[in-house]
């Protein structure tokens, strides 16, 4: 029986992918009820599920608030639908539309059907209907699809390869590296073993160790990125350091290896929440100790702060934080 998934769209786009993308959820055809104000969502959302072969028709609502309005659209969308199974995820849009929407396929009387919401706190999916069922996430939003839904196109500009090899050798001499057997600047690092230079580069150094530390966790490059540059809707452009998805969340790394760490951390904190809505965490990295930072000033941001003396257990931290 051929499955057709329901969804209504609203501005936090993550609990409408993450069931689409699920092996148990996975549809032939993805329905988007829109109001008048979601068309851009929408929109973006569609894109999005026809890049992984759904074929997706949006249907529009005249508000979000006239409920029976909303119930006669989803009744003509189950009678028309008659055969096969329809699963309603009733986690976006208003609690108008949610409620009208699950009296709709209450009343319908039919035999094969699933309403589900997403528990993002819990990371699980409850299904109400036709029985109380609870499944753990599936890790299936990539890093593009995920940036994607919030407006933002991206473009990676660094080798995968090249930066793994960097990041690899940083992290197996990083005994060296943070045991002051090195020369540290924001422009060039060298570190030394027998007196040899074991890696002399630029800037770019902490990003490469940063994505090699998360490459230990996440294996799937098109959930791990580094160095890439995103356009928003207005075509403003930003550089992101390194950029992941973990449990269906995305999480940015910001890398400073020499000044600008306070500003760096306030310009994170605003663009995260841009990027990445109320599923995003944010961590700035900093070459510099934490004795030299006044960071009085970072009180109030959402953002972890990781200052030189952690570097050498970098991958450690990441592990918790990603696991919190």
């Amino acid at each position: 029986m051929k499955r057709i998934y329901i969804c209504l769209v609203s501005d936090q786009p993550v609990p409408n992918m993450i069931p689409a993308f699920m092996k148990k959820f996975y549809p032939d055809k993805v329905i988007l009820l829109q109001t008048p104000e979601k068309k851009n969502q929408a929109q973006r959302l569609k894109e999005i599920f026809e890049r992984h072969n759904m074929d997706v028709l949006i249907k529009s609502l005249e508000n979000s608030i006239a409920f029976d309005c909303i119930k006669n659209v989803i009744e003509k969308i189950i009678y028309y639908y008659n055969g096969y199974e329809l699963v309603l995820n009733i986690s976006g849009g208003t609690k108008i539309m949610a409620l009208a929407a699950y009296t709709a396929f209450l009343k319908s009387q039919r035999i094969k059907y699933r309403i589900l919401y997403v528990n993002t706190a819990e990371k699980m999916i409850l299904q109400i209907k036709p029985k109380i069922e609870m499944y753990d996430f599936e890790d299936s939003i990539n890093v593009e699809d995920y940036l994607y839904s919030y407006g933002y196109i991206a473009k990676s500009n660094a080798s995968t390869n090249y930066v793994k090899l960097l990041g690899k050798l940083i992290y197996d001499n990083r005994n060296y590296l943070f045991n002051n057997n090195s020369e540290i600047n924001s422009k060039i690092i060298t570190f030394f073993e027998n007196n040899n230079i074991v890696y002399e580069g630029g800037g770019f150094w902490l990003e490469y160790y940063a994505y090699y530390c998360v490459s230990k966790y996440i294996k799937d490059e098109a959930r791990l990125k580094c160095n890439i540059n995103i356009i928003s809707p207005n075509l403003l452009e930003n550089e992101l350091d390194v950029v992941f998805t973990y449990n269906n969340k995305l999480f940015v790394i910001e890398c400073k290896s020499g000044c600008g760490m306070i500003s760096g951390s306030k310009k994170l904190n605003v663009l995260g929440k841009q990027i990445g809505g109320d599923f995003v965490r944010l961590m700035l990295i900093s070459a510099r100790n934490k004795s030299e930072i006044d960071y009085s000033s970072l009180y109030g941001l959402d953002v972890k702060i990781i200052y030189f003396d952690d570097l050498k257990r970098l991958d450690e931290i990441i592990l918790q934080w990603i696991s919190e």
